[in-house]
């Protein structure tokens, strides 16, 4: 089980009380607060990464507008004593359509997927060296009138990482303009 660390910075007037209460809804692994200072509170969530998702959208829906919020998000290697996965959600699981299993981004949040895409799709010297090549390619063989090399030339062009950032930040950008006027 994929596990991952929310951790959260909050101003101290905000009400800690009313978000543990709110959490408790949720199937976490653990809850922790701390005053870190005078004015700022650390809690950290230990959750499964299926479920960081709907968390992480609950806490920035609540304090986004509040000034000194932060959420930091962290994958966990491992814990002492290892979480286990109670039976009653196995044998749930084990009912369920199996091929909801093979969803692409199933325990992965959105924003962990848009930080990997906008990563994925920054020019770099690897990426221009690949389109410098590729071009070399399809000009050989536009030149030779050979469609394998063309189509090889294809294959070398590493476009899928700027065209997936650009679907993905184009859905966002709907998601995004479609709340302010609702």
């Amino acid at each position: 089980m994929a596990l991952r660390l929310i951790e959260l910075y909050l101003p101290t007037k905000e009400n800690i009380d009313w978000l543990k209460e709110k959490l408790s809804e949720y199937p976490i692994h653990g809850l922790w607060s701390e005053r870190v200072s005078g004015h700022q509170n650390h809690i950290q969530i230990l959750i499964s990464s299926e479920n960081s998702g709907t968390i992480l959208d609950l806490l920035e829906n609540t304090f986004s507008n509040v000034e000194g919020f932060r959420i930091i998000l962290l994958p966990v290697e491992a814990t002492v004593p290892k979480i286990e996965e109670k039976k009653q959600e196995s044998e749930n699981r084990s009912e369920q359509n199996k091929n909801e299993d093979k969803i692409i981004g199933r325990g992965i949040s959105r924003q962990e997927l848009y930080t990997r895409i906008s990563t994925n799709s920054k020019l770099s010297g690897f990426f221009v060296f690949l389109i410098i090549i590729s071009s070399i390619v399809a000009s050989i063989g536009i030149l030779k009138d050979n469609v394998a090399v063309i189509i090889g030339a294809m294959v070398i062009v590493p476009l899928l990482g700027p065209n997936v950032a650009f679907g993905s930040g184009n859905h966002a950008w709907r998601s995004r303009s479609t709340k302010k006027f609702n």
